[in-house]
């Protein structure tokens, strides 16, 4: 599984590079004015770019799919690229999220988004349109690694495993913790974990503890790695939902 750590990490353009050398990286077109894309994916792995929608759908600002796009296809033909997210709705309708996957520029690297809690079956429309992978995302309600989120996570990989393995690869958005990483059979996951984890200085007191913010980012990276997703899924009961 592939460990995409989102991006910039805190500190300067010297520690960019310390942390993000021969790591995975994803870049929000919310975050793209923040560092410098050229040095980021000079050193990199790989690198994948996100839409933004959760960062402006939080912030309450409105979106330009248009400037997004001319942003993926100044990108799409580095060496390093991998995919991008299409753009989607936070809350939004199943209409309104299946238009922008069909009006979606660039399909060949596009990755649709199935936000937990949405019919299951809407994956099939995925399967239907040629997809070959699909990001899986939270939504209010459906917080990360809530009774909920679990409940319906199992429904997503009841779905699309055939005797345990996946016939599409999966990728977990803001899921790169152990817990998670450890349950699902994912293709790949992201997070901003490890760079938001170097910010607090109150939770590095050991006289060891990393002396600059990207070397605190890569312990956190380094523990996050160790987790690996299964090759198999094991089918665990689902709380089956009485309408009462």
């Amino acid at each position: 599984m592939i460990h995409y750590h989102g991006a910039p990490c805190p500190g300067n353009s010297a520690e960019q590079i310390v942390f993000f050398r021969r790591r995975d990286c994803l870049l929000s077109f919310a975050n793209r004015e923040k560092v410098s894309p050229e040095l980021l994916f000079t050193y990199c792995r790989t690198f994948i770019l996100d839409n933004g929608s959760f960062s402006y759908w939080k912030n309450g600002i409105a979106t330009n799919w248009d400037e997004f796009y001319k942003w993926v296809q100044n990108w799409m033909h580095h060496p390093r690229f991998e995919w991008f997210l299409i753009p989607d709705v936070i809350g939004g309708t199943t209409k309104e999220n299946d238009l922008l996957i069909k009006d979606s520029y660039f399909p060949r690297y596009g990755v649709p988004v199935f936000h937990i809690g949405e019919p299951v079956k809407r994956i099939s429309f995925f399967l239907d349109q040629g997809f070959k992978r699909f990001a899986i995302g939270s939504t209010p309600g459906f917080e990360l690694k809530s009774m909920n989120f679990w409940n319906e996570m199992r429904k997503v990989f009841n779905r699309i495993c055939i005797d345990g393995i996946p016939i599409v690869k999966a990728h977990g958005l803001r899921m790169l913790d152990p817990e998670i990483v450890e349950a699902f059979p994912f293709s790949s996951c992201d997070s901003a974990t490890a760079s938001m984890e170097s910010i607090f200085d109150y939770k590095w007191k050991h006289h060891y503890w990393p002396r600059t913010q990207s070397g605190r980012a890569a312990l956190v990276a380094d523990y996050l790695e160790q987790a690996q997703s299964p090759s198999a899924y094991q089918s665990k009961p689902i709380q089956i939902d009485l309408g009462i």
